[in-house]
């Protein structure tokens, strides 16, 4: 019997770079920036147009600032 709850694993297509988050894959469906909680603030990131040399289907997203969350 499998396991199966009807839903697909959310795959990476995106890797942060810089900032608090570098080196993190996340999924993200739109091209427009992003802020994540970070303890007591929000890192924003923003896309480019680079694949990662180290994750090569991974698109970029880099570092831009940080707000007051």
């Amino acid at each position: 019997m499998s396991d199966r709850s009807g839903y697909a694993a959310v795959v990476p297509n995106v890797v942060l770079r810089g900032g608090p988050l570098d080196g993190e894959q996340r999924h993200v469906e739109s091209r427009a920036p992003i802020g994540i909680e970070v303890d007591d603030h929000r890192a924003v990131y923003r896309p480019t147009a680079e694949l990662d040399t180290e994750f090569p289907t991974l698109a970029v997203w880099v570092y831009d600032h940080a707000e007051t969350a």
